[in-house]
């Protein structure tokens, strides 16, 4: 997990099986309620995944996520100017 990231309650990073099946978090990203990151993905940095989602596949950059399986819903310009 990089620097600067945020995570709510409820929220499950989790692997598959072992540890080359683990997730890889950029910088700056926020992690809402109850929302899952599972199996080997790659977050990007300045990213958000929305409450209760579940994240299976890799998110780019500036991107915010929501679904199940997440699906990205946004592209963000500027990560430090949302109001969350």
């Amino acid at each position: 997990m990089g620097t600067n990231c945020s995570v709510t309650a409820g929220v499950v990073i989790g692997n598959k099986a072992g540890q080359d099946n683990r997730a890889i978090i950029g910088n700056n990203c926020y992690f809402t309620l109850g929302c899952k990151v599972i199996g080997k993905v790659h977050i990007g940095n300045n990213c958000i995944v929305c409450q209760n989602s579940v994240v299976v596949k890799d998110v780019s950059d500036n991107s915010i996520v929501s679904g199940v399986p997440a699906k990205t819903i946004k592209k963000i310009d500027n990560f430090f100017e949302i109001k969350i």
